[in-house]
């Protein structure tokens, strides 16, 4: 005790009663260095390049743990979102062309360039935007992040059985109810993309700093075509606006209940495309005394990476 005192470290006992993190090797936070790198003034990603605005009220993207401003980005309205979905509709057909064995190739780039120089600012900025300890948004939360988006690029390059006619969706809008993790958003993201749907994000400015990176990252090495990923922030009524597109075939949602779904963006069980809601949730698994937990453990993480295709027959 007397040794760490006089390194300066906080005793042990007062680790465990605040729980708090060490400071970032170097002491520089790299997704502070990245929105610093962009005045912390960020705009939407859409067609592959940054979309501001001129004259627009911007909103603030809070640290979820102190509620401190930490950069900004336009109050993304209609008209971005038009903009957004045609970018995305225009790029539909040729994606969805390309065939499974490219369209994985692609996903497999995006994959690399996540896990490349850039997967501290990643794990940074997902530990600002969702208050998750950094050490698990850079550790297992990236990792099962990078499974869930290369095993569906695999399983599209191989050609997965059964599903032999079928045809993608073509816009499918994944709307964010607030911030979320990484697997949260490649458990819908990665299969939705391999089956050949072009996407469009919608989400809060508290989440829009991880998620515009990774927008960032599938515009470099030509990871992803421009249109096929497309992010815009805005406040919460923003998808209301997805009324006027039909070009939208489909409304994915993370972070908001089942039953609320409809009036959400249509007001009405009765008009709209198809909506598919937040699945999964906790998935309870027992394991035996008698059981070997490595091969538990890896089965477990292998069946959390096999979620349903995006498409139709």
């Amino acid at each position: 005790m007397a040794a760490l005192a006089a390194l300066g470290a906080p005793p042990v006992p007062k680790i465990f009663s605040t729980m708090e993190e060490g400071p970032i090797t170097g002491g520089i936070n790299p997704g502070e260095v990245w929105l610093e790198c962009h005045g912390r003034s960020l705009g939407h990603f859409v067609n592959g390049t940054w979309l501001k605005p001129p004259a627009r009220t911007s909103l603030e993207c809070q640290e979820a743990t102190t509620g401190r401003a930490v950069a900004a980005v336009p109050a993304g309205d209609s008209s971005d979102l038009a903009v957004a979905v045609a970018a995305a509709a225009a790029a539909a057909k040729a994606w969805a062309g390309l065939g499974g064995p490219q369209r994985g190739q692609h996903l497999s780039r995006l994959a690399a360039a996540l896990e490349g120089d850039l997967r501290g600012t990643m794990g940074a900025l997902l530990a600002l935007a969702g208050g998750r300890p950094l050490c698990r948004t850079l550790g297992a939360d990236l990792d099962l992040g990078l499974r869930l988006l290369r095993v569906p690029a695999g399983g599209v390059q191989l050609g997965p059985p059964g599903l032999e006619g079928w045809t993608p969706l073509g816009v499918v809008a994944l709307v964010l109810g607030g911030p979320c993790s990484l697997p949260a958003l490649l458990w819908k993201l990665g299969p939705l993309l391999a089956m050949g749907n072009t996407a469009l994000v919608l989400c809060p400015p508290a989440a829009a700093p991880p998620l515009l990176l990774l927008g960032e990252l599938s515009g470099e090495g030509a990871a992803l075509p421009p249109g096929v990923l497309n992010i815009v922030a805005g406040p919460p009524g923003l998808c209301h606006a997805l009324r006027a597109h039909p070009e939208v075939t489909s409304v994915t949602f993370l972070g908001a209940p089942q039953e609320e779904l409809q009036a959400l963006v249509w007001g009405s069980p009765c008009r709209g495309p198809r909506l598919g809601g937040p699945r999964g949730g906790r998935v309870v698994v027992v394991v035996l005394d008698s059981a070997d937990l490595d091969s538990a453990a890896a089965a477990i993480a292998a069946s959390s990476a096999a979620p349903p295709p995006l498409s139709v027959p």
